[in-house]
């Protein structure tokens, strides 16, 4: 989102980038008007295993904790900075990410009332369709296409919850409820859905919307300020570099690829750098060939890096 910011105010237009207070030096820094989220949107998406709730539950009871919290109950206070901007701010078009749900109580209102909304998809597509599952891949015969719509239906009764709250909290605002499952809503709700990747890296859909464009992926621009660590310059010497990651929302339980990796590659001849995607990581056994930061920009790493290994997902 920051690389679409940094184009559109380099062609002339005046641009606000309303996140969470977490990044405004990445803004700043890249000479963009920032606008802090207030409330409950202003949180750190690195800390979401400290959610006191959270600490008993399953792993599928988690991902429904966070939802709720961080994304359904962000409505309010998300929505409230939008149209804090909008206000002070003549505006001619908003941009959302994929989960900005505070948008929604907008996007259900009158059309006249508001700019135009661009929905920019920055993670694998996830919208629903007859061809294919969230998981299962396409499938044209009888009893696969079967198979994709019960798994459709399984997904959807499982966050049915979080979908029921995010509809309580939106009436309140004088707007009908999600005419479809929140997944859904995030790509068929703004009036135009841009799809950061080819069209060949997702399934095909039969059934896709013509408001969804694919194009292309966005080059990130070098990062401004990073201030590198002691160990960067070990990353030109002779041994190849490893990148160990599990990204910044699946990485609740390191165990899943993170200490695996690590353990394995102890004693090989490489450097294995872990990008943890949050800062708790004293609970990882660290041995002498790694190195571990919660964050480092890629743009910057991935020129010295030899492998990458992380979980199961659309690398962009």
């Amino acid at each position: 989102m920051l690389t679409a910011a940094q184009h559109l105010k380099s062609v002339g237009h005046t641009i606000t980038f309303n996140t969470s207070e977490h990044f405004r030096n990445h803004v700043e820094s890249a000479g963009v008007r920032f606008v802090a989220m207030t409330g409950k949107a202003n949180y750190d998406y690195r800390r979401s295993n400290e959610l006191q709730e959270g600490r008993n539950l399953s792993s599928e009871d988690q991902k429904l904790l966070v939802l709720r919290t961080w994304f359904a109950e962000t409505i309010p206070d998300q929505h409230r900075g939008i149209q804090q901007i909008m206000r002070e701010t003549p505006t001619d078009l908003v941009l959302i990410d994929t989960m900005l749900f505070g948008s929604f109580p907008m996007l259900l209102g009158p059309k006249q009332k508001r700019p135009p909304v661009i929905g920019c998809g920055v993670n694998p597509l996830i919208l629903s369709s007859h061809d294919c599952g969230l998981v299962l891949p396409p499938d044209n015969t009888r009893a696969g296409q079967r198979q994709i719509l019960e798994e459709n239906q399984r997904i959807q009764a499982k966050f049915q919850p979080v979908n029921d709250h995010m509809n309580s909290i939106i009436r309140t605002y004088g707007v009908p409820p999600m005419p479809d499952f929140f997944i859904d809503c995030m790509y068929l709700l703004p009036d135009l859905f841009l799809q950061f990747t080819a069209e060949a890296f997702e399934f095909p859909r039969s059934d896709m919307p013509d408001t969804i464009r694919f194009i292309g992926p966005l080059p990130p621009r070098r990062s401004v300020e990073f201030t590198e660590p002691a160990w960067w310059t070990e990353l030109d010497g002779p041994k190849p570099v490893v990148l160990v990651t599990q990204g910044t929302l699946a990485n609740n339980d390191f165990n899943e690829v993170i200490q695996p990796a690590l353990s394995g590659l102890a004693d090989e001849e490489v450097t294995v750098i872990v990008a943890a995607g949050r800062s708790d990581t004293q609970t990882l056994a660290v041995p002498a060939n790694a190195r571990v930061a919660s964050f480092i920009p890629f743009d910057r790493l991935m020129p010295k890096v030899d492998v990458l290994v992380t979980n199961g997902d659309m690398a962009r």
